[in-house]
């Protein structure tokens, strides 16, 4: 991608970037300083988004303007826009082009594209194919991908490819018959004669990261090696890269998107922007791209110049690109600071979205886990909400709000929704609503969930929903099995881990704090945990026709799962669910992120907001969703067919596919409302909520283990557990 001949005031202007914002927008510390506090500190970043009207398949920018193509009705169609306004300046097709990989432009507006075989310019309105491309020393390359064209004061061509070559190339002992990716940049003059190319091998510590031209117009690599990264210049005279800049060892691990800058480069790494300083030989952070409605997937172009950093986007697949101009200075919406553990792709993509879109608030992530100890930041995460200091708002899917509620730390959901005319208590489904309710109050919701269960045939469960361990042990050894039977635990820790996360509710009363541990039933979960040896290790279909298998323990996320599972089991389930003091043995899990609003954030208006809008559209297809519209359509969907259609015909595509490596293959498609209803009604008979809760069940994995090893009997490890947790819960209160 071209660059501007603005570089001096850009390097000041990264300059000024860094000292003023990069530290502050690193993840948070864990020290004394309050999220609020550094909330007010931080620099702010203001955005700006410009629709292009069409949704390109490659764009560059130049002089201010936009130059896109796609492909439409059998052709290729090349825009120019006005970057600031959107304006389109011309549109012009190209009939029967459709394979455009590649576009750039001259200074003087002349657009090239490069396609597989081909460069095609447009001057003046004028459509002019160039030349077929010759390419060198093609004899055993195969998968040959043009992936980027550039041209230089002089009219010369840079063609980049990424093709695969013989390893032995590039490595003296591989084997003859194996290749290895490389990055190849032939240097053409303006003729499209060859006049040499340099060759990288495009490997996991070697490739070629990115091309420009530098400030005094040399084309310029920069370049990743096993001794680290590196900067060059090409000297057209000498045919060869000259001016190696060894840059050293850089933590390069996912990083994309990179663009030269005046003293460095910047580059994504996941969702965030860095810059790397020549002079300092230190990357920094710039910015989050989620704050500015942006994910790092959907970036085509990134450069920076006039003193901001430019962006082409596709945020889906179906909308406009856009160009997104970022650059310092104080932003004219409600920022509000979401508080995380760890932050995932999921998350970030509501995130960018509701950035994008929202007239009101902006989310900036504030993340408590960076490395080392989990449980540190966990605890420096609950202080915050206790001492509240915590940010606005706050995923909890690792933290028991029911201890903290008490404490009036998290706002009542519900008091948003009485007032809310666009969103009230009845648009979530009931089941959901009654098990993440606390005393009548909902303190955190999210937007998708799955069932945790156990089920198996209704010959050896005879339609019993809701079970006892007892009852679980005599009904298999009244089929002359034992409780390696059960399919879906590993062995030790996680048996008990499943199980007691289950029965978690069944051992605390989270309103007084109290906890009982030396019962009967935990005496029964930790027998069941310390004989449970892992389980039928073979095909699963065939243990089940064997007998070897009785029940299975897991989750539905979709109809298709229990379609699998009606397959598998060869009749219709009996969902019995998880071995329990009464109920159905059934619960739920919320998936994907469960957030909370802070009772003590200044703005629980725009808080409240972006909660809202992270339930209507966090549900991303894994799952089910909260909304009760969104489950009809999705239970609706479930029934229908998903036709596919391609040049070798039509056909049903599955729903779902299941195989285990050892003969197990199901595929189901289209469900009946029998399945349908069946999901329904699970759902309906869920009473609890399946929450994991690191601090507790850390302390008894201890515990137990010494029970595993046989160091100690049953009733005193019970004892140990009951007295460390009640200890625990009653720190928690204090």
């Amino acid at each position: 991608m071209g660059k501007k001949t603005t570089r001096a005031i850009i390097g000041l202007l990264i300059s000024i970037i860094l000292t003023a914002c990069g530290k502050e927008n690193t993840p948070v510390e864990l020290g004394s300083t309050s999220v609020r506090l550094k909330n007010e500190a931080a620099c702010f970043w203001q955005d700006s988004h410009v629709a292009m009207n069409n949704h390109y398949d490659g764009v560059t920018v130049k002089n201010g303007v936009v130059y896109g193509h796609y492909t439409k009705d059998g052709g290729t169609t090349v825009v120019s826009q006005n970057a600031q306004t959107g304006i389109i300046l011309s549109e012009m097709q190209l009939p029967d082009v459709m394979d455009v990989k590649c576009i750039t432009a001259d200074l003087q507006g002349n657009i090239y594209f490069l396609g597989d075989e081909t460069i095609w310019r447009i001057s003046n309105g004028n459509v002019t194919h160039l030349e077929d491309i010759v390419l060198e020393d093609l004899d055993f390359a195969e998968n040959i991908t043009p992936k980027g064209i550039y041209i230089d004061g002089q009219g010369r061509f840079y063609l980049q490819y990424e093709m695969g070559l013989p390893a032995n190339e590039f490595y003296e002992d591989a084997e003859p018959y194996m290749y290895s990716m490389a990055d190849r940049i032939y240097v053409k003059d303006s003729q499209l004669n060859t006049l040499f190319y340099e060759q990288i091998p495009n490997s996991r510590d070697s490739r070629l990261l990115s091309f420009t031209f530098n400030e005094n117009g040399i084309p310029t690599i920069l370049a990743q090696s096993p001794e680290g990264i590196y900067v060059s210049e090409i000297d057209i005279e000498k045919q060869e890269l000259v001016s190696k800049r060894q840059l050293g060892v850089i933590d390069f691990t996912e990083a994309n998107k990179v663009t030269f800058t005046n003293n460095g480069f910047v580059f994504c790494r996941g969702n965030d922007l860095y810059q790397y300083d020549y002079t300092t030989q230190t990357q920094e952070k710039l910015l989050s791209l989620v704050s500015c409605g942006i994910l790092a997937d959907d970036v085509m172009y990134l450069d920076i110049c006039d003193e901001k950093i430019e962006i082409i986007d596709n945020y889906n697949e179906t909308a406009a690109s856009e160009y997104v101009s970022i650059a310092k200075g104080e932003n004219q919406k409600t920022t509000i600071m979401l508080g995380v553990m760890q932050s995932s792709n999921e998350l970030e993509q509501i995130i960018a979205g509701y950035n994008r879109f929202s007239q009101e608030g902006k989310i900036e992530i504030v993340t408590y886990y960076t490395g080392g100890d989990f449980s540190r930041g966990l605890e420096r995460l609950k202080l915050d909400i206790i001492n509240g200091k915590a940010p606005d708002v706050i995923e909890v899917s690792v933290i028991n709000a029911s201890i903290l509620s008490d404490k009036g730390v998290f706002a009542d959901l519900y008091n948003f929704m009485e007032t809310d005319a666009e969103f009230d208590r009845e648009m979530l489904l009931e089941a959901v609503r009654r098990a993440c309710e606390s005393d009548g109050h909902l303190y955190s919701m999210g937007a998708a969930f799955q069932l945790h269960t156990m089920w198996g045939t209704n010959a050896t469960f005879q339609g019993k929903s809701g079970i006892s361990m007892s009852e679980l042990l005599q009904i298999l050894e009244s089929n002359g099995r034992t409780i390696n039977a059960i399919y879906g635990f590993s062995a030790d820790e996680p048996v008990l881990t499943t199980l007691t996360t289950f029965a978690m509710d069944e051992f605390i009363d989270w309103d007084s704090a109290k906890c009982h541990f030396s019962s009967e039933y935990m005496k029964d979960l930790l027998e069941f945990a310390e004989k449970y040896n892992g389980g039928y290790e073979g095909s699963l279909r065939q243990g089940i026709a064997d007998g070897e298998i009785l029940l299975t323990v897991g989750q539905i996320s979709s109809v298709a799962d229990y379609q699998i599972q009606k397959e598998l089991y060869g009749s219709d389930l009996s969902f019995v669910g998880y071995p329990t003091v009464d109920g159905t043995g059934t619960a739920l899990s919320i998936r994907g992120g469960e957030l909370a609003i802070s009772a003590m954030g200044d703005h629980q208006d725009v808080a409240w907001d972006f909660v809202k809008y992270f339930i209507r559209n966090g549900h991303t297809g894994m799952g089910f969703p909260t909304l009760e519209e969104k489950f009809d359509a999705l239970m609706q969907e479930a029934m229908r067919d998903d036709i596919v259609n391609s040049v070798d015909g039509t056909y049903r595509e599955p729903k779902n596919v299941f195989t285990d490596g050892q003969g197990s293959y199901v595929e189901v498609f289209a469900a009946s409302q029998a399945d349908v209803d069946t999901i329904i009604h699970l759902i309906e008979g869920a009473e609890s909520q399946y929450k994991y809760n690191p601090d507790i069940q850390k302390i008894i994995n201890e515990e137990a283990e010494s029970f595993f090893q046989g160091q100690k009997d049953v009733e005193t490890v019970m004892q140990l557990i009951q007295n460390r947790v009640g200890l625990y819960l009653q720190e928690q209160m204090d």
